[in-house]
């Protein structure tokens, strides 16, 4: 239970700036939906970016690398050790980069069809 409060802290300071950076920088001008969405399959923050939301897209991006970087720090320390601790941490970090990919593509679907 003690491995997986860090990544709570992590989701509450994700929706903390998601929400922030709800209406900041929203496109004035028609975007494709599809670049959209396969700009942010592919590259961290890339639909936002697209879309004319710098803000969004660094915070999804950076949060993006970040949680992939230390999905990856901790599965080599497991493979190093075999501590069962390191494998439970990078799996929750992987986890957390899952989710926010996933929020980053349906942010940019979203936020292409109402606003752009």
């Amino acid at each position: 239970m003690k491995v997986f409060k860090r990544q709570i802290r992590y989701l509450l300071l994700i929706s903390t700036l998601l929400v922030i950076t709800t209406g900041i920088g929203n496109a004035s001008t028609k975007k494709e939906v599809k670049k959209a969405v396969l700009l942010s399959l592919f590259v961290p923050g890339g639909g936002q970016f697209y879309l004319n939301s710098p803000v969004k897209g660094v915070i999804i991006g950076s949060l993006q690398l970040t949680f992939l970087g230390l999905a990856g720090v901790n599965y080599i320390n497991y493979k190093k050790t075999n501590d069962p601790g390191y494998f439970k941490q990078s799996f929750g970090e992987f986890i957390l980069f899952v989710g926010t990919w996933l929020y980053s593509v349906a942010d940019a679907y979203v936020s292409s069809n109402l606003w752009g």
